[in-house]
């Protein structure tokens, strides 16, 4: 049985630090052997437009509308699409090492 690491909603709001801490906390267990303890994390943003890394904020955002909410339009360090955060969102993040023996029996979860 995998045992997991859970970092719950600890109440931080602010979209970049989240973020940061998102990818902090990926860059961690992709660098160190150690770190082989998957992790879940619980978190909520205020309100924040978060693109995913390849996408271009002016063709995906309102920019105007965006502004005019105060939301910020920020990128993440990884791929997917264009979401809208604020505090009524739950994001889970989940970071499991390639070679984790979750993955292994599946190779097609890498993807995720």
């Amino acid at each position: 049985m995998t045992t997991w690491r859970l970092l719950p909603d600890d109440g931080e709001r602010d979209p970049r630090r989240n973020l940061a801490r998102e990818e902090a906390m990926a860059r961690h267990v992709a660098a160190d052997p150690a770190a082989a303890t998957p992790v879940l994390r619980l978190w909520r943003n205020d309100r924040a437009v978060v693109i995913g890394r390849f996408q271009l904020g002016a063709a995906e955002v309102d920019l105007a509308a965006a502004a005019a909410l105060g939301a910020p339009v920020l990128r993440r360090f990884t791929g997917g699409g264009t979401v809208w955060h604020d505090p009524g969102n739950l994001n889970v993040s989940v970071v499991v090492r390639p070679a984790d023996a979750l993955l292994a029996g599946d190779p097609a979860l890498r993807r995720l």
